[in-house]
């Protein structure tokens, strides 16, 4: 119904086309703006998933909340109604620890993060709880092997 059309079934192949106008089409609310609504549902989403994986319980919370604000053990233990010492054992049971939680997010936020080219290097760091941008680069190439942005890419920011 959205896109007007009527599905197939039994095709030979699964398929929608854009033409290229029509990509080129800047979004209504703007790219940033609906990335941020998208991800604020996938947290609570992952949340409701199941209630008693801890874990995936802190791994949506960081996700909602690092952008906003700095996130610490202490924080995190807070909201979850626990000392920083039960958290430590409860995750460690779970085999995972508070900083390998903090890191495969920031990891996969970056990534969601740096797929708009307005998004400054510094602007992710801010969002991600690091001190600048030069900390995170390091941490992004010691996640993936590569810097956050291609030479090109950082080429350019430099540029402006």
């Amino acid at each position: 119904d959205f896109f007007g059309v009527r599905p197939t079934f039994g095709a030979e192949r699964n398929a929608i086309s854009f033409s290229h106008a029509e990509l080129e089409v800047p979004l209504a609310n703007g790219g940033l703006a609906i990335a941020e609504e998208y991800e604020k549902r996938m947290i609570q989403k992952i949340a409701a998933i199941d209630t008693t994986n801890l874990p995936l319980r802190i791994h949506a919370y960081i996700a909602a909340e690092l952008p906003r604000r700095p996130l610490s053990k202490e924080v995190v233990a807070d909201h979850f109604a626990m000392s920083v010492k039960t958290l430590q054992n409860k995750l460690a049971k779970s085999g995972t620890s508070y900083q390998k939680l903090l890191d495969q997010t920031r990891r996969e936020l970056s990534e969601m993060y740096l797929s708009f080219p307005e998004v400054t290097l510094a602007q992710i760091a801010d969002m991600l709880g690091y001190s600048d941008a030069s900390n995170f680069c390091r941490a992004y190439k010691r996640w993936t092997g590569e810097l956050p942005r291609s030479k090109d890419q950082l080429n350019a920011l430099e540029l402006r």
